[in-house]
């Protein structure tokens, strides 16, 4: 249900984003359009308000997206911040941070290194300063939430049982996440980055082979799907 409110959100917007152009375009409504460049972040920010992970990386793309704006129609005190000093690193900080907290909540500790084995009904993993081993050999994997805080990530599934399809919702901040795979599944990888990398995955599909969708999210960090 997230994903088809996320999918007609980003429609609709993309829809009216586009009537105000015609509009702005015909003197309708006279504003000079360029300066609100930056509602780029907002858009593609608010869809992924309605996923079921990443939750925290789209608040920053629209905190981001925001204070540009401002910025850029010049509204006081706003106009005087500087880009980076005083709206990037202030909301990366604040991201990092949220990520940080949000992590102590979920599967996972601080620190150290944790191999775990996957389980059927496992939904989400996190580690925050530390490593961890997330093994799926022979087991059925359904989907999953994983978060990746200064420290390393590998999920592996070469191995293990995919007889439908699923999703993972994974975010690297100044962390790295690789997801392992074979020819058990298509692996689809789609998402984001900010100083950061997403790589890996293949498109289409295969009759009769299920289709693992990668959303993944990278903050100074990388998401490698091999």
């Amino acid at each position: 249900m997230g994903k088809r409110i996320s999918a007609v959100l980003t429609g609709l917007l993309f829809i009216a984003a586009a009537v105000f152009v015609v509009l702005n375009a015909v003197g309708v409504i006279p504003f000079r359009i360029w300066d609100y460049w930056p509602m780029i972040f907002v858009l593609v920010g608010i869809p992924g308000l309605f996923g079921r992970g990443g939750r925290i990386f789209s608040l920053g793309m629209i905190a981001v997206g925001s204070l540009l704006t401002l910025r850029s129609i010049g509204v006081a005190p706003f106009d005087s911040l500087s880009v980076w000093s005083g709206i990037v690193l202030p909301v990366l900080l604040c991201v990092i941070g949220l990520s940080i907290i949000a992590s102590v909540f979920r599967i996972g500790k601080v620190g150290g290194k944790k191999i775990d084995r996957g389980t059927a009904d496992m939904k989400d993993v996190s580690v925050v300063f530390g490593e961890k081993n997330i093994d799926y050999s022979g087991i059925e994997f359904k989907g999953l939430d994983a978060s990746c805080v200064f420290g390393s990530m590998v999920i592996d599934l070469r191995n293990a049982i995919i007889t439908e399809n699923c999703a993972i919702e994974v975010s690297g901040v100044f962390g790295s996440v690789e997801i392992l795979t074979s020819n058990n599944a298509v692996y689809s990888v789609t998402g984001s980055q900010i100083f950061g990398s997403v790589n890996g995955g293949n498109s289409g599909s295969m009759l009769g082979i299920p289709t693992v969708t990668v959303e993944a999210n990278a903050v100074f960090g990388s998401v490698d799907v091999k």
